[in-house]
């Protein structure tokens, strides 16, 4: 076996290990926020899924698979600025592959800025962002796309956002609908 770099990787996310992507055992796919961000997720989401591979595709990975029986099998995508820049193609035809195979009826690319969002409910979250404000923003996004589809995931997204130890303002937020939908949450929750 070589030698290989044994230093954090682009801030320094890799789950087991010491950072380095060939040495990490336990989920080599994952980075340590994508872990924290389906922690937070699946307190609202309910049953999910990580790591799923997409049908047809062996090279192909889904990072978070939410199921629920009253909705949409919803698929959920990291895509860290350092690995996907300039990849918007590929990722696009991820994401269709993902829908095409019926893995998932929805997918949601969570992108760091400075990408910028490629399909219908993507979202752009701030640089270093940490997994709160992530999955705050990504909860508060698929509110105002009609994605949260029972009043139990109404109300533990409500209490996600009351209870989060960072709280989600308008500094955090790139897309306008998400903006005005914390706003008029603030009025009645003034814990916002």
């Amino acid at each position: 076996m070589g030698r290989h770099w044994h230093g954090n990787s682009p801030r320094g996310r890799f789950v087991s290990g010491n950072g380095c992507p060939r040495c990490a055992k336990d989920d080599a796919r994952a980075s340590k926020l994508e872990t924290e961000v389906f922690t937070l997720l699946s307190f609202v989401l309910g049953r999910g899924e990580r790591d799923i591979p997409v049908p047809g595709d062996r090279r192909m990975w889904l990072d978070m698979l939410f199921t629920h029986e009253y909705g949409p099998r919803l698929g959920i995508e990291y895509d860290g600025a350092y690995w996907h820049k300039d990849r918007e193609e590929s990722d696009e035809r991820k994401t269709w592959r993902i829908i095409d195979s019926g893995l998932a009826h929805e997918v949601v690319r969570i992108r760091e800025e400075p990408l910028e969002v490629i399909g219908r409910y993507d979202i752009v979250v701030p640089p270093h962002a940490t997994a709160g404000v992530i999955a705050q923003t990504v909860l508060l996004h698929l509110q105002h796309h009609g994605l949260l589809y029972t009043p139990n995931m109404w109300d533990a997204t409500t209490g996600l956002l009351t209870a989060a130890r960072e709280r989600l303002d308008e500094r955090h937020l790139r897309c306008e609908d998400c903006i005005n939908v914390l706003a008029s949450a603030a009025r009645y929750l003034p814990l916002l």
